[in-house]
């Protein structure tokens, strides 16, 4: 089945992965995409960009499976990341009377590097540098991952000029996915609603200026500004 962005895919409790964010208790395709449903799993997989990943790349993944050494992650790639217990905790911990879900569990996002990429395409992650971790709010969309170039422009120059009309926090993933996290969920929509307008519109001559209008025509219409 093809879904649109905004199309409703399932809801907050149920077992998604993919390309989507949510609006409420609802998840929605970020993107055009294929919405597969195998068993309870529901997976929403973009129909354009394809992010291989390479060491160093930062990127927000999503916590789906829980081993007794680590996690399992999707990171929007044909290939899935494994975070390993010594790669995510500073202490020492006894995997034999630890249940690892304490430290991440199904369906929690994290920032994540990529350590290593193996001849078999396992591709090992940590997040033992600062800013890397356990995502907590926000909102989480995904955008081509051919495009994160546009996003974060030259010199950061893009993505810092919608952290400062904004305020917003925004961490974009090499791997398309980005983070934004705000005092209020309404600029988070016009943070996202931005980015996916750089998505769509990337080869437009001037889209930095099209962008600092849009957003500061938008923030200031809403009640907290």
């Amino acid at each position: 089945m093809i879904v649109v962005p905004g199309t409703v895919i399932g809801k907050r409790g149920d077992r998604l992965e993919g390309a989507y964010y949510f609006i409420g208790d609802y998840a929605v395709a970020s993107s055009v995409a294929i919405k597969e449903v195998r068993g309870n799993k529901i997976k929403i997989t973009p129909l354009s960009g394809i992010y291989i990943p390479n060491k160093g790349d930062i990127v927000i993944g999503r916590i789906i499976e829980v081993y007794p050494n680590g996690w399992q992650v999707d990171i929007n790639s044909p290939y899935h990341g494994f975070l390993l217990i010594r790669d995510a905790v500073y202490e020492f911990v006894d995997i034999t009377k630890t249940d690892l879900n304490n430290y991440y569990t199904y369906g929690e996002f994290i920032v994540a590097k990529v350590l290593n990429v193996m001849k078999n395409k396992i591709i090992n992650l940590t997040v033992k540098e600062k800013g890397l971790g356990k995502i907590s709010g926000g909102l989480i969309i995904s955008i081509n991952p051919k495009k994160v170039p546009r996003v974060v422009g030259k010199n950061s120059s893009m993505v810092n000029m919608i952290k400062q009309i904004s305020g917003a926090d925004v961490v974009v993933g090499q791997n398309g996915r980005v983070w934004i996290k705000a005092d209020n969920p309404e600029t988070e929509l016009v943070v996202a609603r931005a980015i996916h307008l750089i998505d769509l519109a990337s080869h437009i001559k001037g889209l930095t200026d099209k962008i600092r209008k849009f957003l500061e025509k938008e923030i200031k219409k809403l009640p907290s500004r």
